[in-house]
């Protein structure tokens, strides 16, 4: 008896699991050179029940993705954070914190070709932007991250 209810437990868990629907995206531009070189993809996941984070990153130099996967909200936070405030980001390790994340709709498919270092169609990679953040600290990103993690998503169709 036990074990069937552990078992009925676990399975609705993973009913649940899967990807979130949303990613906040970062992607700096080279002032130098005029093009994109540095995306970031910070992405949410169930798996059996607990939500992990998903930090993607990469730069021109990579020429793939890193993917680095956290159980602590605040531990994915920093490594965003450390991320941005690279010099190999902002090109001044002394630069002020402030930083623009855009709240993205997930195209599945599309990010699955994207991981192959397909830089390119990073923007095609995301169907609707719901809006913006303005980070300028781990606690201002974790807030953010919030949004990765809704109770329930559905999307109409016409």
């Amino acid at each position: 008896m036990a074990d069937d209810l552990a078992r009925a437990i676990v399975d609705q868990l993973k009913v649940d699991d899967g990807p979130g629907p949303f990613a906040l995206t970062h992607k700096n531009l080279n002032r130098h050179s005029a093009r994109y070189d540095e995306w970031m993809a910070l992405m949410s996941e169930r798996v059996n029940g607990r939500v992990v984070y998903k930090v993607n990153v990469m730069n021109r130099a990579m020429g793939f993705w890193h993917q680095v996967v956290y159980a602590d909200p605040k531990a994915a936070a920093s490594f965003a954070m450390a991320w941005l405030d690279g010099p190999h980001v902002t090109g001044d390790p002394n630069r002020t914190r402030y930083y623009r994340l855009d709240l993205c709709e997930v195209f599945r498919g599309n990010w699955a070709a994207c991981r192959g270092a397909a830089t390119h169609s990073f923007d095609d990679c995301f169907n609707a932007n719901y809006g913006t953040f303005e980070v300028t600290s781990v606690a201002d990103l974790q807030a953010a991250m919030l949004t990765l993690v809704p109770a329930a998503y559905r999307k109409e169709e016409e």
